[in-house]
């Protein structure tokens, strides 16, 4: 019991020294996290802000008015949504983005999730 507990510790100090490892390892937790609530979803609302247009600071981009807003509703375009995400890469915060998405996650009315994706254009 001991050697499988110093063994199991071990791994685990090796691995979180290890940055690429933890990075790695926080995508995997992540991609779940975001594709269990996109599976467990009947509905996906996007709304598009444009901050250029209002020369404000994102923090407060609930008080915008949103420029577009797209609902996922049926089958296909919930199939649709996931290809989009594809050829998607995480990156690091943007410092200037032109443009906010919001992406609410519901499942039958009740929101499961909310997601800010920020872009450096439209």
């Amino acid at each position: 019991m001991r050697k499988t507990f110093l063994l199991i510790l071990t791994s685990i100090l090796i691995v979180s020294c290890n940055s690429k490892i933890e990075n790695t390892l926080e995508d995997i937790i992540d991609n779940f996290s975001f594709n269990k609530t996109k599976s467990n979803s009947t509905e996906i609302i996007i709304k598009l802000y444009d901050i250029t247009t209002t020369k404000r600071r994102i923090t407060d981009v609930e008080f915008f008015v949103s420029k577009k807003e797209f609902k996922v509703i049926n089958k296909q375009q919930l199939e649709n949504f996931d290809k989009v995400f594809l050829n998607a890469k995480k990156t690091g915060y943007c410092c200037c983005p032109t443009a906010v998405y919001s992406i609410h996650f519901l499942n039958k009315k009740e929101e499961l999730d909310l997601f800010y994706v920020d872009t450096a254009s439209i």
